[in-house]
């Protein structure tokens, strides 16, 4: 699974060669709508699909399309890591996962130049994410949630203060953020989350 900024980063960078015939703000609406999850109210399997192909996303409708990127993304990510060893360079916590996700967002923030954009894109709540049976509140709630951490370069703080936004308690929030600067010197994970932004879209990495 990637944290919310990486699935931003990785469909930019292949939308034009991709997805250029879906409508930007509906697919991502749909792509940054599942992790909504953790705010408690929905299960993962209402907005998580298995065995997501590019095929799927191509034949669907934008917020469609979004949303099974988002489960695409995860698995991509995932494998290529775990390819990777990656979590035998990192430090013991229960943690690490949240971790170097969140790594992967402070590090390929920059690649995005207009965060000003995507983040207008969540100031409307649409019809089909109202069709999940959550109330329009709720769904505006983590739409604030993902544009306050959109707005800035993130860093310690900013992770600290989205963990501790999506329900996480302040011991959590504190431990994830200690392992996070300290996989910030570890040299594979760093080359790691180069890789994933490098190959993704190649055909070694999708």
């Amino acid at each position: 699974m990637a944290a919310p900024i990486t699935h931003i980063v990785l469909f930019e960078k292949i939308y034009n060669s991709q997805f250029s015939d879906k409508d930007r703000l509906h697919f991502i609406v749909g792509t940054s709508f599942p992790d909504i999850r953790y705010l408690g109210k929905i299960d993962r399997s209402k907005t998580h699909f298995p065995d997501v192909s590019m095929q799927d996303i191509m034949g669907s409708d934008p917020f469609k399309a979004g949303l099974k990127f988002h489960s695409f993304v995860d698995r991509v990510r995932e494998n290529f890591l775990l390819s990777r060893n990656i979590y035998e360079f990192c430090p013991k916590s229960k943690y690490i996962t949240q971790s170097v996700k969140f790594l992967e967002d402070i590090v390929l923030y920059s690649k995005v130049n207009d965060w000003d954009s995507y983040k207008s894109m969540l100031d409307n709540v649409l019809e089909e994410e109202l069709s999940f049976g959550l109330s329009e509140e709720h769904i505006s709630h983590w739409h604030k949630i993902l544009q306050t951490y959109f707005a800035v370069q993130p860093d310690l703080t900013t992770v600290d203060k989205f963990v501790s936004g999506i329900g996480f308690g302040k011991e959590v929030a504190e431990e994830i953020k200690e392992v996070t600067e300290s996989l910030k010197g570890i040299k594979e994970v760093t080359d790691y989350i180069d890789a994933l932004y490098q190959n993704f879209g190649t055909d070694k990495l999708i």
